[in-house]
């Protein structure tokens, strides 16, 4: 044979050298360090002003949170009224903001489902308890009529009232069918075109939406079955509450707003002391009832009677109830500010008196009143017909308790659900959804993956009931439920998941643990979530929203104590399935700032967007409309840099029964770049495909234009066709034209470089691995390179490199062998004379997790064989080489901090190189052996 060394012989000399070549790179490449500026640089920050004025940095966040700018926030701060709370500060700094809030209702109260509210109790007061009886004087007049008025309907009165009625009853004014197609799309997240699918802080070139990810711990497995747990953020996830459509009977019912009384001294306007006045309540009168409250003073009572009577009206889906209820309206927060809608002049144990009625926002049900309405009676009373309709209503969002880390947010972990229509949906690693019936995966375009029943595992008492194959043979399991249970290799290395009760959220994700037995435990409260890896902690910080209903992700303090803190805007994301007169309300919380340990932060605005949803169904949704890097300095003045302008040319995200293309330019000051796509419909129960048709830059000088072509018959997603061109003023460049071909698994069948060089790929026909490459070589002759495998594992058993094709001379042969667990514990690279072998030992005491010896056998220039060993120890948690001795028995050793920086490393000589992170300066300090002192600084930017 030929002493020709090809590429994979290369691949087997440099495994020798990997783990401390890692170490040493990692440090040349190490990140700058994200975590606050030293104060001398007179920045403002969430921490800083909250050490300065001694308040809670959740409570700054919250502030943020309702639309206070931080500029603002320093203001009110600086005020010397340090008795007043923050809020009331900024109250008067900026009222516009509580303005904004009370024109919304996200309370989880306003979204409880309505259920018909029980009768008051009967109310056995009698004159032996208050003393004397005494007649209402009849006087109540309506103080404040407006109340009862309606955006659009008559004035609420005793004619009025009966208009609605009629107004209801004429016609249909309830929808009498729904948007089914939208119905259908509402759970389909498909893959959003892997080629060229988000850039540039993830905002989506598809449709608009923030996404973030972050990395809070990883386990180091073996064999490469590792596993991160990323944490991840969507907008589109962080709408409030599910979507759905119900259908109800039509209800006659009489509504009476819920009043509270209060009684008062006619000519002082001062409240009594010796009296009271109920608020009102239903209380039985022969053969009816009275709506009225019970008034008492010095040993006189009488009973205060609402004026008028309501007639019924016809109500379904609680959607009048809802307009009444937000016309009454009423401040929890401040009930004496609210306008009282009737009076009463009272004249009890000779004391004129007022009583005064106030809304409560909400309405009663006069009792038994409320029954189902009937299209037509049979000659015998008995009804023929109900009166139906179709409704939008909400739902509580499962992945709110699945994964309870704060609106929006979620670990990247697969999982399969079950919805309440009983269809079942499966989302995988990165996020993308997709229908199952039974066990096809509709919709996903390839045929790796590969879902099947299976009761073979049982993690923490929970036993596996599905199995999710992969070409390579990974499998993932999950329960019943569709959590996942565990992740196994081929050689059943395994991450599993365990699963604990938790009273808030019910069964939730508590453990990940690894096969080296290392883990990351995971602990929740209504405010906190606590991840421990040994000896690293990352807390997540939680708050409530503005008005106290969901979870908001406020901080994250990392292993070395460096906190990221989250921003909201609680936005109106109203929707409609029915072709209702009215969307119904639902909300989303958008991520507006992210504070960085760097003292720098980032600001998203969006444009709201009408977006359709179906053949008639819409929502009103948010695209992001600008990102920006932001430096606050105590001045008051701010540093704006790393503007991003984002425009949508069609609506990527929009659901419709047609063919359609749209596109996206993001412009950061210098370039833009369009990302131009097209949109294929399948059917009403397939997931669209998207094809990413061009991406064209142009700074001003230079354009370039990159156009991809799909196999659309298949609807792979991947491009087969990729043309570049350049322009430049009257010039422009050759065309760069490359192209691949696939199979049905996704594998590259043949690859075409812009010089016409074509490579070959095939696979086995059962395993469908990879099996052989042509590829070309030179003068004109191709390299054949065929892998043979293991049974059952699939590892590669031997690698043969022939010239030109499999009939050719043999140019290269490695062969592998590999121990229980995958570890390649020999590789043989076969020469002319000789073999070369590479020996590797995984040590029992890392449970052969991590390579701790290898030997190579090599011939000196006197043909003598010498075999060179090296050795490795690690720490078992991270996986991280903390010694390394050289073939010559030389030692070099490593320390890391919490963060798994290179902190110290010593050498063979014993001296030393020195890593100082000083998180407070922005600032790494290098000592060479010498004692040469280089002192590394970035601004909150990350600029050197």
């Amino acid at each position: 044979m030929k002493k020709k060394v090809n590429y994979l012989v290369l691949v087997c000399l440099l495994i020798q050298m990997l783990a401390p070549l890692n170490v040493i790179n990692a440090m040349k490449a190490e990140r700058p360090p994200t975590s606050t500026i030293n104060s001398n640089q007179n920045l403002l920050t969430v921490e800083s002003l909250s050490k300065a004025y001694g308040i809670a940095e959740t409570e700054i966040l919250a502030e943020l949170t309702k639309g206070y700018t931080f500029l603002e926030v320093h203001t009110a701060l600086q005020q010397e009224d340090a008795g007043q709370p923050l809020g009331e500060l900024l109250k008067q700094l900026n009222p516009k903001v509580e303005e904004k809030l009370e024109q919304m209702d996200y309370s989880a109260e306003r979204f409880i489902e309505q259920v018909d509210e029980k009768t008051n109790q009967v109310q056995t007061v009698t004159a032996q308890t208050y003393g004397e009886f005494v007649e209402d004087s009849g006087k109540t007049t309506f103080v404040h009529p407006s109340l009862l008025n309606l955006s659009d309907l008559p004035t609420v009165t005793d004619s009025a009232y009966g208009m609605l009625s009629s107004r209801t009853a004429s016609s249909d004014k309830f929808p009498q069918s729904y948007d089914e197609f939208a119905v259908k799309r509402l759970n389909m997240n498909a893959d959003r075109a892997p080629y060229g699918g988000s850039i540039n802080d993830n905002v989506s070139t598809i449709n608009g939406t923030l996404q973030m990810q972050s990395t809070d711990m990883s386990l180091p497995g073996r064999n490469g079955m590792s596993f991160t747990l990323n944490r991840n953020y969507n907008s589109s996830d962080a709408i409030y509450y599910n979507k759905k459509v119900i259908q109800d009977n039509v209800f006659e019912v009489i509504y009476y707003p819920k009043l509270t009384a209060k009684l008062f001294y006619k000519y002082s306007g001062d409240p009594v002391t010796h009296g009271s006045a109920s608020d009102f309540y239903f209380q039985p009168y022969y053969f009816s009832w009275l709506y009225h409250s019970f008034v008492q003073f010095n040993g006189q009572y009488t009973y205060w009677s609402y004026p008028l009577n309501r007639a019924p009206i016809e109500d379904f889906n609680n959607q009048f109830r809802e307009e009444l209820e937000s016309t009454y309206k009423f401040d929890p927060a401040n009930p004496d500010a609210s306008l009282f809608m009737i009076k009463d002049d009272l004249y009890l144990s000779g004391t004129p008196l007022m009583a005064k009625a106030y809304t409560t926002g909400k309405v009663e049900e006069y009792p038994n009143s409320k029954k189902p309405v009937c299209y037509y009676t049979d000659n015998f009373g008995n009804c023929g017909e109900f009166k139906y309709a179709y409704g939008n209503q909400v739902s509580e969002m499962s992945q709110e308790k699945r994964f309870p880390i704060g609106k929006g947010w979620s670990w990247d972990i697969p999982y399969i659900e079950t919805k309440s229509d009983n269809k079942k949906y499966i989302t995988l690693f990165g996020g993308s959804t997709y229908e199952l019936d039974g066990l096809h995966i509709k919709g996903y375009p390839w045929k790796d993956l590969k879902l099947t029943y299976d009761g073979s595992v049982t993690v923490n008492d929970l036993t596996s009931s599905y199995v999710l194959t992969a070409l390579d043979g990974q499998k993932q399991y999950f329960s019943s439920e569709g959590k996942l249970l565990q992740i196994s290799d081929s050689y059943q290395n395994n991450i599993q998941f365990e699963y604990s009760y938790v009273s808030r959220y019910g069964t939730v994700l508590t453990k990940i643990k690894d096969a080296l037995q290392n883990e990351i435990k995971i602990q929740y409260s209504s405010s906190e979530v606590t991840l421990s890896q040994g000896d690293r902690t990352v807390k997540y910080e939680k708050t409530k929203d503005p008005q106290g209903n969901k979870e908001l992700l406020s901080q994250v303090t990392d292993p070395a104590g460096r906190k990221t803190q989250y921003v909201y805007e609680v936005a109106s994301a109203p929707f409609d399935l029915v072709g209702s007169y009215k969307k119904k309300d639902n909300y989303v919380a958008l991520l507006k700032q992210v504070y960085h340990p760097t003292n720098a932060r980032t600001d998203f605005s969006y444009d709201s967007y009408n977006r359709s949803l179906g053949t008639t169904a819409s929502e009103t949704v948010y695209r992001v409309k600008a990102r920006e890097d932001v430096i606050t300095y105590a001045g008051g003045t701010e540093s704006k840099s790393g503007r991003v302008d984002y425009t949508y040319q069609g609506d990527g995200g929009s659901v419709q029964k047609a063919n359609s293309s749209f596109a996206t330019t993001i412009n950061n000051g210098r370039t833009q770049t369009t990302y131009s796509y097209d949109k294929v419909y399948i059917d009403d129960n397939t997931p669209e495909v998207f094809y990413n048709t061009q991406i064209k830059q142009d700074d001003g000088v230079t354009q370039t234009t990159t156009a991809m072509e799909y196999n659309r018959t298949n609807r792979w997603p991947s491009p087969t066709k990729t043309t570049t061109k350049t322009v430049q003023g009257a010039s422009s460049s050759t065309e760069q034209v490359s192209q691949r071909t696939y199979d049905e698994y996704g594998n590259v069948l043949t690859e075409t470089d812009p010089a016409n060089a074509v490579s070959t790929y095939q696979y086995d026909a059962a395993t469908h691995l990879l099996s052989s490459v042509t590829a070309p070589a030179t003068s004109g002759l191709n390299s054949y390179m065929e892998l043979e495998r293991y049974p059952v594992t699939h590892g590669i058993k031997e690698v043969r490199v022939k010239e030109n094709n499999a009939a050719g001379a043999l140019q290269a042969h490695t062969s592998y062998t590999y121990d229980a667990f995958g570890n390649p514990t020999r590789i043989t690279i076969k020469d002319d004379a000789q073999d070369i072998v590479v020996t590797n030992g995984y040590g029992t005491q890392y449970q052969s997790a991590f390579p701790t010896e290898q030997s190579v056998q090599v011939t000196d220039a006197a043909k003598q064989n010498t075999t060179v060993t090296q050795r490795f120890e690690y720490n078992p948690a991270t996986g991280a080489m903390t010694k390394f001795t050289d073939g010559k028995g030389l030692v070099t050793q490593y320390e890391y901090d919490r963060l798994g920086r290179a902190t110290k490393v010593t050498q063979p000589d014993s001296s030393t190189f020195r890593y100082t992170y000083n998180d407070a300066a922005n600032e790494i300090t290098t000592v060479d052996p010498t004692g040469v002192t280089q002192i590394t600084k970035w601004n909150p930017l990350g600029w050197k």
